[in-house]
């Protein structure tokens, strides 16, 4: 049994989930070099056939001409997100390692 970094983990049950449902939506992983791609690409197993965009760009970089439909999602806010805009891009933050969270 293989086991994967909790970040990636993360990467593998988004994308999981996201094919599950009912209207799923395009994953974009941004800012997507380096160590974080190179042990991406080696630790999640069929990476490579995901339906996804990657790119090495920051979110602000790669969505510059659309910086208006931006929302960033964060648990640490009071607000709710009552309800789903398609035309709105929708920003997960940073991944966590729990690991590192002690």
């Amino acid at each position: 049994m293989q086991l994967i970094p909790i970040p990636y983990m993360q990467l593998s049950h988004s994308y999981s989930v996201n094919t599950k449902m009912p209207q799923p939506c395009h994953l974009h992983f941004v800012s997507w070099k380096g160590d974080i791609k190179a042990k991406g690409e080696a630790q999640i197993a069929g990476m490579a056939n995901w339906p996804i965009s990657t790119t090495a760009d920051s979110y602000l970089e790669y969505f510059a001409d659309r910086k208006d439909k931006l929302v960033y999602l964060t648990a640490d806010s009071d607000n709710e997100l009552e309800e789903v805009d398609p035309k709105s891009i929708y920003i997960i933050g940073g991944l966590v390692d729990h690991n590192r969270c002690v």
